[in-house]
């Protein structure tokens, strides 16, 4: 099993003098995927101490293909997909459970995905989360509020159902590469901005227009 950069990013949970980020040892399921809880604990207004459980995906060693995550991991739904958790695992579609709140650079990068639905519950998507897949549909839930720099670059997106007031960073779709490896531009962030960023779906007639409706 790979080595993840557990420590780093992962137990930068930790965010006053008063809490801490106690790590376990990484459990595998027997379809291969690969986690940890972690258990922050702190203090109250009391002083007592209080504890708060995180689920994170660190990687997946099974055979690809489609995949559902579990819905529950140790009696809780997993919190985070870590980074590059599922990087180059020839999945064709994955079914990423409610619970789930953040979703990390790279986390499903280079993949055969070809559309995906982001649950209700994620707050952030990371920094090339599903780059290099060949997505045509995205539904993004309407808890997301942040998307990060190439988050889904180089997909054949021309469907993007999304929620209002997406943060978006200006490089998080920038378009995609065909066969030939020519490059398409796509505009959607600053049409999505243009709109007002209000929810709807976004669609185009293929994907290499740059003239995005909303519905």
């Amino acid at each position: 099993m790979k080595k993840k950069r557990i420590f780093g990013g992962l137990l930068a949970i930790v965010a006053t003098v008063s809490t801490y980020a106690q790590p376990r040892e990484p459990y595998v399921t027997k379809d291969g995927f690969v986690y940890i809880d972690i258990i922050q604990l702190g203090l109250d207004a009391n002083g007592d101490i209080t504890g708060k459980s995180y689920i994170y995906i660190l990687d997946y060693t099974g055979p690809g293909g489609a995949i559902i995550i579990p819905p529950i991991l140790m009696g809780s739904p997993p919190t985070h997909i870590d980074k590059e958790a599922f990087f180059d695992k020839k999945l064709t579609s994955v079914t990423i459970p409610n619970g789930v709140i953040g979703i990390e650079k790279a986390a499903f990068h280079t993949n055969r995905l070809t559309n995906i639905i982001i649950p209700d519950s994620v707050i952030e998507i990371g920094e090339g989360a599903f780059m290099n897949n060949r997505l045509t549909s995205v539904t993004i839930g309407r808890g997301v509020t942040k998307i990060e720099a190439g988050a889904f670059h180089n997909n054949p997106i021309t469907s993007i159902t999304i929620g209002a007031g997406v943060n978006f960073d200006k490089d998080a779709y920038l378009g995609y590469f065909d066969e030939d490896g020519k490059a398409y531009r796509s505009n959607f962030v600053e049409f999505y901005n243009a709109q007002g960023r209000v929810a709807g779906t976004y669609t185009r007639p293929n994907a290499r227009s740059t003239n995005w409706t909303r519905k």
